[in-house]
Parts: structure tokens; C-alpha cells; sequence
């Protein structure tokens, strides 16, 4: 199992299970493979291919299994900056979206790629 390393790119074979505490404003972004992630008091699975982002909305633990041969990249906020850092307020505008507008899990991809985008930006 991976944990809160510092790595920035996390290489994660089938099956293998990663995890992150209190990670919330954290960024991920899938290069390669399948992820799998659930959130801590969260009902919600989301599941990333290449090329989806997603922003950790809140903290507690996070789990993340590769389905397949895996590459995440992983984007925690700075510290010291806004007091969760610009990536928090992604996960805050993702979850905004899903509960407003229950629009296809598409498109909820791609406003959520388009932030992350932003994100990555700021830093």
C-alpha cells in the first residue's frame, strides 16, 4: 500500500491500493490505467481512466485501487497559501455541480478536468 508519499507520480500495479489522509484540495490526475476512488464519509465511488482529474473534497482517508497497470499523478495544495489552497475550492465546485445539476457522469468529468486545469495553473 502507498501512503501520503511525497511523490508527485505514483506508479500502482493491478489491485494495488494507495492512500491519503486528510487529503482534501488534493489533485489527481490519471495518466494511465484505471483508478478507483472513495472518500472517507463520502457515499460517493468515482472512477478515473486516462486523462480524468479529480479534486479531493474533504478530509479523512481516502483509498485509491488501481484496476489495472496505473500511473496517477498527485497534487497536494501549498501550504501557507489560502488556508486549504486554490485546489480545495475545485473540490468544493465539483461537488457544487454534481448536487445541482445530476448531469451525466461525462460531463462532470470534464468541468472536473477543466478545474484541475485551472488548478495547475494557480501553481
Amino acid at each position: 500500500m502507498v501512503r501520503n508519499q511525497g511523490k508527485r507520480v505514483w506508479e500502482l500495479a493491478p489491485g494495488q491500493i494507495a492512500e491519503l489522509d486528510d487529503a482534501r484540495g488534493t489533485a489527481l490526475r490519471v495518466t494511465r490505467g484505471v483508478l478507483w476512488v472513495t472518500m472517507e464519509r463520502d457515499p460517493r465511488d468515482v472512477v478515473l481512466g486516462a486523462g480524468d482529474a479529480f479534486v479531493v473534497s474533504r478530509n479523512g482517508v481516502t483509498l485509491m485501487e488501481a484496476t489495472g497497470r496505473t500511473r496517477v499523478r498527485v497534487h497536494a495544495p501549498h501550504v501557507g497559501g489560502m488556508a486549504d489552497g486554490p485546489a480545495a475550492l475545485v473540490g468544493y465546485c465539483e461537488d457544487a455541480l454534481r448536487g445541482l445539476m445530476r448531469a451525466p457522469g461525462r460531463l462532470i468529468r470534464k468541468w472536473t478536468a477543466t478545474l484541475a486545469d485551472l488548478v495547475r495553473r494557480a501553481y
